[in-house]
């Protein structure tokens, strides 16, 4: 598609600028065989909705290769991405660099996250025949410090193979800004977490069976800091429900044994997962110190503490007092809300801002201050129709979404599979 006059200008002002090197060679190779994804977030706000795409698409499609391209000063989490993804800095916006960046990953479907256009990748993208999906969309705009030339956003928002919105509002805006009616689709904001994590049934059941109907907490990711914190927690919520069992995972697997130490001298019975031994009626604590089981236990416990959210004086900590850890927030929430378990978490929730701003809106998690309070709402929380009511407020937050990063995840897998660069 020619490009018009306001387009043309600015690939003629950005190639000059920019001297016409396309820098390939700093470009890594993309993973897996092409056509891969090319996920792009023009702002870090577009990077979990992205991050929960990936796994998505790694989930439906095994083996599909993507890159996600991100602002130079915001990567996203690696645990947040699937193996098969690549988390780059986004190449500048100029002729040259995007081709190079093509070139490079081949890829067969491009999606772009909410934020500020790009005009170069826009261009060069439907030059190559590649599929073009805008999720997210609220508001057309461009991110340049260059006038807005009459003609750019229609003549960009033209080149989509289609534009899912986020409400009616975005719908008006892209009318008015160009866009045909035809690629525009009110599907709502795409899901910010990446849905249920995958489980050994078999495993579940098992251990299910030997919990049997034992009041279950589970604290996940604590660190070396927040350990006393919450064995003495565990030991106060004891008084009120005796045959209590807290399953602890620790941040640092290796810090298991030491765990078990510290309970046992506060007199509780303790058992080990790396050590291959299983929960029985006397044990008050499981210690899993094991990776990649976070599913199994987020299903055998209907509240879960998120580690690292606390904020500990020495005479909180105890004896096993660690350093705090520089990210304050531990791990996603929306993992074990997704599950369907009740979440308490401490003050520190800076990795997960916004997340956990959905959750104070919607009354879908509760908030302590430190390890007094975590034992406090444990003990209150052992009424099941009280962690029933938080569970469900939090798991309407962790599902969100759903229904739009799943029209995402055909799209993409349609573009991937269809004719190359063919437009409905």
């Amino acid at each position: 598609m020619r490009p018009s006059p306001g387009l043309a200008l600015y690939l003629a002002v950005t190639s000059r600028m920019a001297g016409g090197a396309d820098r390939a060679g700093e470009l890594p190779q993309a993973p897996g065989a092409p056509p891969i994804v090319w996920l792009h977030a023009p702002r870090s706000e577009a990077l979990r909705p992205l991050c929960a795409l990936a796994v998505r698409l790694d989930r439906e499609r095994p083996g599909t290769g993507m890159v996600l391209t991100h602002p130079p000063d915001a990567p996203p989490c690696p645990e947040s991405l699937p193996a098969g993804c690549h988390a780059v800095s986004a190449p500048v916006d100029t002729p040259a660099r995007i081709r190079a960046a093509l070139r490079r990953w081949a890829p067969g479907a491009l999606v772009l996250g909410a934020g500020p256009l790009a005009p170069a990748m826009i261009h060069e993208a439907d030059a190559a025949g590649v599929r073009m999906i805008m999720v997210d969309a609220r508001v057309p705009a461009v991110d340049t410090v260059w006038p807005i030339w009459r003609g750019l956003h229609r003549t960009l928002l033209r080149r989509m193979h289609r534009i899912l919105l986020c409400d009616a509002a975005g719908r008006r805006a892209f009318r008015r800004a160009g866009a045909p009616e035809e690629v525009l689709e009110e599907v709502g904001a795409l899901a910010v977490g990446a849905g249920a994590m995958e489980v050994n049934a078999a495993e579940r059941d098992a251990l299910a069976q030997l919990i049997s109907v034992r009041p279950v907490w589970l604290a996940v990711a604590v660190p070396e800091a927040e350990e006393a914190a919450v064995l003495h927690a565990q030991r106060q919520a004891q008084r009120m429900a005796h045959r209590l069992l807290l399953i602890l995972v620790p941040a640092d697997p290796a810090r298991g044994e030491a765990i078990a130490a510290a309970a046992q001298a506060m007199g509780m019975n303790v058992a080990r997962r790396s050590a291959e031994e299983e929960p029985h009626n006397e044990h008050q604590l499981y210690i899993a110190d094991t990776e990649g089981e976070l599913g199994l236990w987020y299903r055998l416990a209907p509240i879960t503490f998120v580690g690292g959210t606390l904020r500990l004086d020495d005479a909180q900590a105890g004896a096993i007092k660690g350093p705090e850890s520089a990210d304050d927030g531990g791990r996603d929430p929306l993992e074990p809300a997704a599950l369907g378990s009740a979440v308490i978490h401490g003050p520190r929730t800076a990795a997960w801002e916004a997340t956990y701003r959905a959750f104070a809106r919607m009354r879908g998690a509760w908030r302590v201050s430190n390890g007094a309070g975590l034992a406090e709402a444990v003990i209150a929380l052992l009424a099941p129709d009280r962690a029933a009511v938080l569970a469900r407020a939090g798991w309407s937050v962790a599902t969100q979404g759903a229904e739009a990063t799943d029209r995402a995840v055909e799209l993409v897998i349609e573009a991937l599979d269809g004719p190359e660069g063919s437009h409905d």
